[in-house]
């Protein structure tokens, strides 16, 4: 992502402060919307990013003290669980991995702009994927740009190419982003499984920056990771080339650019594989008011997870996904509080495994605890900056209407677009739509330089964009929430 300044947020009312009058809402309504302030959103972002959930990794010990945080919080307020074991929490499988230490050394060759071996930094210049076997290899390296063999699209970045004994790097990504048939190609767990089948050694992500890549497929013997653009261009000076003119390339052409390397890589990785661990998704209950549309039920949801703690860095994921954890938190302690409720019924979903490939949501909506979801609100990465961007599905007109008219007193919805068919590297909400379940995401469209790395901490968070989204989220779910039985027809999935 782009670079931006860093800022220094302090943490301040807006709209005149908490106590100041609002119009009424009718039945508690404005006591419940006053909870909504700065200070209490960011206050459960914080904690969530603080390093006693370390980082919360999916189906660590972290994660779960995370996840019994929350359902603490959702007892507290008073609100109800649908599980039939009454724990609030939702199992599901879980394979995930944590890495020891990690080394990684540019070895020099004919071309190279470096004549000794060059140790990279750990963060700074590389990480390792948390699902990259342990081990140590010294190999060449070839670039084989979006690492994709799609021999019924006529496509194949490997063509011409022996990678046996090899580090591949490449992009992630598609030759035409716009074409759906590349989906399954554009997959950690599908570039992994093509590159160790065609005999190379280890994957390496060429990134603008290192990035914590917790999703993927393990692999014996294979090592999984990614280096800093400035770092694979030291690679690339043989070729008289950089990162970003392959990668522009690569978008212009919609064909292969790929090459051998004069250069190679040593990568040495500790890490350990939990193929048998379990997450969990926390949920929480508001029943409606209306004795038959009270069946009829809205999902509030966020993941609640990121790349927890290894090699003696944690990753607190304060903006991903704190902040839209804490959203939903702040919402559903305002719900409590409304007496009474809206007509149907709201429930409120932290996720599990969103980082490690969608596994919480995708399991939630193949084992719904209530069987009439009508629609889904997503809230991912919306704590930093001051703009907001709502994308929604066609059949959401009725949500996205409701949210339209609370923007009109809330004031934070700078831009909005449809989504057509989210691909798997979508968010939560991904699931849902493949069920036709009409859907809105929220996500902060402010550049963000601190994304999935140890920087990503709350003093980045915007408490006063913490606060609106939340008012905003809580205003159009009740609305919509709350709306005339004739209407619920037309959004029936």
């Amino acid at each position: 992502m782009p670079s931006i300044l860093m800022l220094m947020i302090v943490c301040v009312e807006f709209g005149g402060g908490p106590h100041d009058p609002l119009p009424d809402q009718g039945g508690g309504g404005s006591n419940a919307y006053l909870t909504l302030t700065p200070e209490s959103v960011f206050t459960y972002a914080d904690i969530l990013s603080s390093e006693k959930f370390g980082g919360r990794l999916t189906g660590t010990e972290g994660f779960s003290r995370a996840a019994h945080w929350a359902v603490a919080q959702f007892q507290e307020w008073g609100l109800k669980t649908l599980l039939t074991d009454q724990s609030y929490l939702q199992s599901f499988p879980a394979p995930h991995g944590e890495v020891d230490s990690a080394s990684m050394t540019l070895l020099p060759a004919s071309g190279s702009d470096f004549t000794e071996a060059r140790e990279l930094r750990l963060s700074e210049d590389f990480l390792p994927s948390l699902f990259s076997d342990s081990g140590e290899q010294t190999a060449e390296a070839v670039f084989v740009g979006w690492g994709i063999q799609a021999p019924e699209l006529n496509y194949d970045d490997y063509a011409g190419l022996d990678v046996a004994g090899k580090f591949v790097l490449c992009f992630r990504g598609r030759p035409d982003p716009a074409d759906m048939r590349y989906e399954t190609h554009d997959q950690h767990r599908a570039r992994v499984k093509l590159a160790h089948r065609l005999g190379a050694v280890g994957l390496i992500y060429l990134n603008e920056r290192a990035l914590a890549h917790a999703g993927g497929e393990h692999i014996d013997k294979f090592l999984f990771g990614n280096i800093a653009y400035a770092v694979a261009d030291s690679l690339l000076t043989s070729q008289n080339t950089t990162c970003a003119k392959l990668l522009k390339q690569l978008q212009e052409d919609h064909k292969p650019h790929s090459m051998n390397v004069n250069g190679k890589i040593r990568f040495g990785v500790r890490s350990r594989f939990y193929p048998d661990s379990t997450g969990v998704n926390v949920i929480a209950y508001r029943p409606g008011s209306d004795p038959v549309l009270k069946d009829e039920c809205l999902v509030i949801g966020a993941h609640l997870d990121h790349c927890g703690k290894h090699m003696g860095l944690l990753f607190p994921g304060a903006v991903d996904n704190a902040s839209g954890s804490a959203v939903v938190l702040a919402v559903a302690r305002a719900y409590a509080q409304l007496d009474p409720p809206p007509k149907r019924s709201v429930m409120f979903v932290l996720f599990g495994g969103e980082e490690l490939g969608l596994l919480g949501s995708e399991f939630f909506v193949l084992h719904p605890p209530v069987d009439s979801i009508r629609a889904m609100i997503n809230l991912d990465m919306v704590g930093f900056g001051e703009n907001v961007l709502a994308v929604h599905t066609e059949n959401a007109q009725s949500l996205f209407e409701s949210l339209q008219r609370a923007d009109s007193d809330v004031g934070i919805l700078k831009r909005d677009s449809v989504i057509s068919r989210p691909t798997r590297r979508s968010c939560d909400f991904a699931p849902f739509v493949d069920q036709n379940i009409p859907v809105v995401g929220f996500f902060s469209i402010d550049p963000y330089e601190h994304y999935h790395q140890p920087s990503d901490e709350a003093r980045y968070l915007n408490p006063e964009s913490l606060a609106k989204t939340a008012r905003l989220v809580f205003e159009a779910s009740r609305n919509w929430a709350d709306r005339p039985a004739d209407d619920s027809a037309a959004q029936k999935p």
